[in-house]
């Protein structure tokens, strides 16, 4: 009896099956661990389809059953820093500056991580066109935490638009 060879391209350039595949093996991984991931994160998607997958299908599968393994009970969703370090490195979120302003200079350490925070989440607003929930997914903490930051910092990033950038 003969052998069936079946030549299928690399998963790199098949990029309309890396969503259903990602979603399958989250369903899979979650199974096995018993934890309550249902999705992934736009900024961990994305990762997803700019990766080359060298180690294909089987390298999905891989990364998937790290970042489950690597979540909490509380989170639903893999996110960017649930990732392998391997991708994390290949993949840095934007970095945010050190420099300080001459108003920074003289700041306490709490008015410094204050301006910080708020730099970090109008850079995200502006990413995500204001949508609260996909910033709050893209810094990696509840949407209700984000609104509570959002109150405390008195800004507004449901008004931040891409073309403001």
């Amino acid at each position: 009896m003969g052998t069936l060879a079946l030549s299928l391209p690399p998963l790199k350039d098949r990029p309309a099956c890396i969503p259903p595949l990602a979603e399958h093996f989250i369903q899979k991984a979650d199974l096995t661990l018993g934890k309550h991931i249902h999705g992934i994160t736009d900024d961990a998607m994305e990762v997803f389809r700019d990766h080359d997958w060298p180690g294909n299908v089987r390298e999905m599968e891989h990364v998937i059953a790290y970042a489950i393994a690597l979540s909490d009970f509380e989170q639903t969703e893999i996110s960017f820093d649930l990732l392998p370090p391997y991708l994390k490195r290949k993949y840095r979120l934007p970095i945010i500056t050190t420099k300080v302003s001459a108003e920074e200079e003289n700041a306490t350490l709490q008015e410094y991580l204050h301006g910080c925070e708020k730099r970090l989440i109008m850079e995200k607003a502006r990413h995500h066109n204001g949508n609260m929930t996909k910033i709050a997914a893209a810094l990696g903490i509840s949407r209700q935490n984000l609104q509570y930051r959002v109150r405390r910092l008195q800004i507004q990033p449901t008004k931040m638009k891409e073309e403001e950038i």
